[in-house]
């Protein structure tokens, strides 16, 4: 995994922060360094990456506080990360950016707010995302987040602590613990608990191998058998019950057959009873004088029904004749207002005639003024334009004396005076502008710019020796760490040799005591089943001649008593229990070498597969080449060094050289800034005046050309007076106009267009009299002649006359309906008229031909509809149909009946039905009983025979049993307990011997006076002082110092050690304090080693000022004066 950027906003004391892993200088450096002071929130920036991966912190994962707080009165337990965010905030959230081990990119959010994220809002839940980069895709559930980034990292929370953020406390702890506490604690660092697991299982199957055992044991012991003479006599018992139940099954089977034939003979009697009542209720319905009443109404119904249609018809011919009278009589009203109607039209046309009359006569009077009227547009606005220009006249002169007088008193004498000012201003600037041309050859001269690039190269060649020198010293540090390491491998290496051959000696006394245990276990074997329980009741019922039922051989020896099998068993018991117990000793003496040798082999081949992977020295080397390079220095040999001393002294000389002559060159360059800030200065105020002077020689351009337009404006007014005084005169040749127009344009105007208006209404009233006039007397014409086709048709109507005149509304449309109407009208009159005729006389003939009917009969026929006649039809043929169906079920149940009486069986008069019942009843009880007598000794005799057949198989079962169980009872000695304990330590104890072997190869780096030490299959670490002749003490008694680099070391080597890890970047947290001078550089070093060895980079967290000084990149946490909040900066800063 590696880590990209990091945003974090309102957690703990950091208010915002963002770090760049990627960029410069993070991104280049092997170490760098979190540093502020104590609770300004260095380790906020830990917790921040856990929260964006896991959605919880070290720091309150870790503890131990109990109970909850209170936030708006909502409680929070003592480890909920959301009370991680700032106080007084709104919102809080950390989101990272990485790239996972699976090549994925992702960015992880965590986030908290309050209500509407205003700081007096209750807390919300926290919310957790996790964006696939790649793909767009985001979860948003917990579970799959923590899946994912398993996925990606490899790593749960806890193992992600443990092997990317190591605290020195953890190991501190580990130093002073008791042995159990020692295995809990490494199993808790490198999270592995699969040891106590395997232990704990180991003694629960042990316990479940020893209950089989004794569960086959217990069986054997449940078995017995029957006697021959107990066999015979369950037999012949069965014999017995048999021969009854026959007897009982024979009585039963008679009395089921009457039992039957009684339940069949009743059921048939009840049978034929409801046939018969069912065919009498039938045959009473068809019989009644209401069913023939009925027949006789639906026969007459159908006899009727052209007869019942000529009625209806009539009836409606009748109605018809009647409405069509009526709408009569209203026509005739309706004809005598069209005649009022007519007579209001004619009035109307008379008076029309005498409007067109009076109009024609006032349009003459105005005849001879007609042309001018048609005009009379044109010649308005003529006479409006030239009053506008007489106006506009007189306002444009008065402006052009005002504009004149302006020009000569106010924008002349002020042209002339700005062009005096800027004459002058261009001389002063052109005399300052030779001078600063003088100096600025002169500063061109020194050139500062080469002198500063001359000045960084011999910078930058300083620091390029001062690099190589550190790589120098660097490469002799880590050729002398694999020198040392070298050493410690071989002397490893002799020592796993050693043990081996002493494990392969102690094949000969393991093999001699397996034999000898094997021996005594077969004898005890096959003696110990004899004392059980099982073995001595089958004992003591075998005799001389019976048959062994374990091994199917002949008795023909005396069976020997308990007593004597007790002592031979126990003496066997005994010999074999020294027996194990020797090669149980000899055993577990070889299997903890061998761990031992398994242990030290796997770490040696660890150790010495990263020693020959190790290109620490060659990277150093080309690191020394690359740095040489730098500075011209092309090989690396034992001069080099002095050679890198003495180009730097050269250096130095000529660094001192250039800063001289660049501090003359930078005050001639402020002496030349100063000139050209002064020749700026004149240049503006030179062009501030050539500018005040185009703006003044505008102004007076600008006021000469209005003058001119006034002028040219007046002049076109005046032409435009003269062409309109012309049209005029053509257009007005009367008398009394002519003279009118000229003396007051406008009055004369105001009175032509009144004049003008009323002709002009006068003609289109006229137009719109003339036309009305037609319309009405085209309308008159039409209703006069739809009138006569009215008298037509009636020709009574045609001396009815009105002298009443009333208006109506549409009385053409009117009369052309009364007209249409009336012709509908008397058609439909004449058709029901003829339909009554003839429907009467067919009528009449049909009562003669049928005189018991008459037509009343007829009516009431017609109150019944086709529906209720055709329900009736059928209501009708379904009781004739019951009838005849009845009679067939009565016939069938008689015939029945018969068959039956010819089966009857010879039945008795005590031969009830409820006394066969009740003897059927008891006889199925004593079968039933008979029966479970039977099922019961068979039972009891195929148990016999099965027990009899499966015993030798139990005991053999019991035996095979017996053996697993002693295999793993061995095992559960050696390593298994209920808790796991046992082999927990056993196991941790070698990991430890592992962890010891890589942390000394760190310690070597740190100093060359200390070794950690521990005995296999122990916890007991102890620490070699080769300050003191090499002398051992316990690891506990070490001092502060020691115990960092101790610490430090161990926690390094788990770094290494540790499965599945992923990290491009380890944190370490505390112990640097108690570290100064070669200690605290070989630390540093070591370090830095890491970036080399395994490409991590390593970030410490501490406030230690000698830390500052030695790792120049660094994440600054700065508290702002005195309040909570924090800032981060990242030195040296990337320009």
């Amino acid at each position: 995994m590696k880590l990209q950027q990091l945003t974090i906003h309102n957690i703990a004391s950091i208010e915002d922060a963002f770090i760049d892993f990627e960029a410069q200088p993070l991104s280049d450096s092997d170490v760098f360094l979190i540093t502020g002071k104590t609770g300004a929130g260095k380790s906020t920036i830990l917790d921040a990456i856990c929260l964006a991966l896991y959605a919880n912190t070290p720091r309150l994962e870790n503890t131990s506080m109990q109970g909850v707080s209170t936030d708006n009165d909502k409680e929070i337990t003592t480890k909920d990360p959301r009370q991680i965010m700032r106080r007084d905030t709104g919102e809080a959230y950390v989101s990272l950016t990485f790239i996972g081990n699976n090549n994925i990119h992702y960015q992880a959010t965590w986030s908290v707010a309050r209500a509407r994220k205003q700081i007096t809002g209750n807390l919300q839940g926290k919310q957790w995302e996790l964006k696939n980069l790649n793909t767009g895709n985001t979860l948003t559930k917990d579970n799959e987040i923590k899946n994912e980034i398993f996925t990606a990292i490899g790593l749960d929370f806890n193992q992600f602590c443990r092997t990317t953020m190591l605290a020195q406390g953890e190991f501190t702890r580990f130093l002073n613990s008791k042995d159990d506490e020692k295995a809990a604690i490494l199993e808790k660092i490198t999270g592995v608990d699969t040891y106590s697991k395997i232990g704990a299982k180991i003694y629960k199957i042990t316990q479940e191998k020893e209950q089989d055992w004794k569960n086959a044991k217990t069986q054997i012991d449940n078995i017995t058998t029957l006697t021959d003479e107990e066999i015979q006599t369950k037999e012949e018992t069965i014999k017995s019950l048999t021969i009854e139940a026959q007897k009982l099954e024979d009585t039963k089977k008679s009395n089921t057959t009457k039992i039957d034939w009684i339940n069949k003979e009743n059921e048939l009697t009840q049978k034929e009873i409801e046939a018969n009542e069912a065919y009498n209720k039938t045959k009473a319905i068809v019989e009644k004088d209401e069913f023939k009443h009925r027949e006789n109404t639906v026969a007459e119904w159908n006899a009727t029904i052209e007869a019942r249609q000529w009625l209806s018809e009539k009836s409606e011919a009748e109605k018809t004749r009647n409405t069509q009278e009526q709408q009569l009589s209203t026509l005739k009203r309706q004809y005598l207002d069209v005649l009022k109607g007519l007579n209001f039209s004619n009035q109307e046309l008379n008076n029309l005639q005498s409007d067109i009359v009076t109009t024609q006569k006032i349009i003459d009077a105005e005849k001879n003024k007609s042309a001018i009227y048609e005009n009379a547009q044109t010649i308005i606005a003529d006479l409006n334009s030239i009053a506008s220009c007489n106006k506009s006249i007189s306002e444009n002169q008065i402006t052009l004396k005002e504009k004149n007088d302006y020009l000569s008193t106010t924008l002349q004498p002020a042209l002339e005076k700005v062009k005096t000012e800027t004459e002058k201003a261009k001389n002063e600037y052109e005399e300052q502008e030779k001078i600063l041309n003088e100096q600025e050859v002169i500063l061109a001269t020194l050139n500062l710019s080469n002198l500063y690039e001359q000045k960084n190269n011999t910078d930058k060649l300083i620091k390029n020796i001062d690099n190589a020198i550190e790589k120098i010293q660097f490469l002799a540090e880590q050729k002398k760490n694999q020198e040392s390491t070298r050493s410690a491998l071989n002397k490893r290496l002799s020592e796993i040799k050693e043990k081996q051959e002493e494990s392969n000696k102690l094949d000969t006394p393991i093999g001699k005591a397996k034999i000898k245990m094997d021996t005594h276990k077969e004898a005890y074997d096959k003696q110990k089943d004899s004392i059980d329980k099982f073995a001595s009741t089958i004992r003591h019922k075998l005799h001389l001649g019976d048959t062994c039922p374990v091994c199917c051989q002949k008795i023909e020896a005396k069976i020997p008593l308990d007593e004597e099998i007790s002592k031979l068993v126990s003496a066997l018991k005994e010999e074999l229990k020294e027996a194990e117990e020797n090669y149980n000793a000899l055993n577990q003496q070889k299997n903890k070498l061998e761990a031992e040798i398994k242990a030290d082999t796997e770490a040696y081949n660890r150790d010495k597969k990263t020693f020959d992977n190790d290109q620490s020295v060659h990277n150093a080397e080309t690191a020394v080449l690359n740095a040489c390079k730098i500075c011209n220095i092309n090989t690396f040999d034992d001069t080099t060094l002095a050679t890198l001393n003495s180009l730097k002294e050269e250096t130095l000389k000529t660094q001192a050289e250039f800063e001289a002559k660049i501090s003359e060159a930078e005050i001639q360059n402020e002496k030349v800034k100063a000139l050209r800030e002064s020749t700026n200065k004149l240049n503006k105020t030179k062009e501030d005046l050539i500018k005040r002077q185009n703006e003044a020689q505008s102004a007076v351009d600008k006021c000469n050309s209005e003058i001119n337009t006034l002028n040219t404006l007046v002049k076109e007014k005046k032409e435009q007076i003269n062409e309109a005084e012309n049209r005029i005169s053509q257009s007005i040749t009367t008398n009394d106009w002519s003279i009118d127009w000229q003396v007051s344009p406008y009055e004369f105007a105001q009175s032509l267009k009144t004049s003008a208006d009323t002709y002009n209404d006068n003609i289109k009233r006229l137009n719109d009299l003339q036309s009305k006039f037609e319309t009405a007397k085209i309308e008159n014409n039409t209703i006069s002649t739809t009138i006569n086709r009215i008298k037509e048709t009636m020709p009574a109507w045609a001396t009815l006359t009105t002298d009443t005149i009333e208006f109506k509304t549409n009385l053409f449309n009117f009369v052309t309906n009364i007209s249409n109407s009336l012709t509908e009208t008397t058609t439909q009159l004449n058709s029901a008229i003829a339909t009554i005729n003839d429907r009467t006389k067919k009528l009449n003939l049909f009562f003669t031909n049928k005189p018991h009917l008459n037509i009343d009969r007829l009516y009431e026929l017609n109150q019944l509809s086709s529906d209720k006649i055709a329900t009736e039809t059928k209501s009708l043929h379904a009781d004739h149909t019951n009838v005849a169906t009845t009679l067939s079920l009565l016939n069938d149940a008689q015939n029945a009946h018969k068959v039956h009486q010819e089966s009857k069986p010879t039945i008795t008069e005590e031969d009830k039905l409820d006394n066969l019942t009740k003897d059927n009843k008891e006889i199925n009880e004593l079968l039933d009983k008979n029966n479970q007598k039977i099922g019961a000794i068979n039972q009891e005799l195929k148990t016999d025979r099965d027990n009899k057949e499966n015993i030798g198989k139990l005991i053999k079962e019991a035996e095979s049993k017996y053996t697993i169980y002693e295999k793993w009872a061995q095992l559960n000695n050696f390593i298994g307990d209920a808790t796991g304990n046992k082999f927990r330590k056993i196991a941790q104890s070698y990991v430890l011997s592992n962890l010891i072997h890589s942390a000394n190869i760190y310690m070597k780096t740190l100093t060359d006076r200390y070794t950690l030490k521990v005995k296999p299959g122990t916890f007991l670490i102890s620490i070699e002082d080769a300050y003191q002749g090499f002398a051992s003490r316990v690891a506990n008694t070490i001092s502060g110092g020691e115990s960092f680099l101790v610490s430090l070391s161990l926690a390094l080597a788990l770094s290494d050690i540790a499965e599945n890890l992923s990290v491009d970047t380890l944190f370490i947290d505390e112990g640097f304090g108690t570290l100064s001078g070669d200690a605290l550089q070989n630390a540093i070093n070591t370090l830095r080693n890491l970036h080399t060895k395994a490409g991590r980079h390593v970030g410490i967290i501490s406030h230690v000022e000698e830390l500052k000084e030695k790792i120049p990149v660094q994440i600054q946490v700065n508290q702002e004066n005195n309040s909570s909040s924090s800032k981060i900066k990242i030195v040296p800063e990337n320009n």
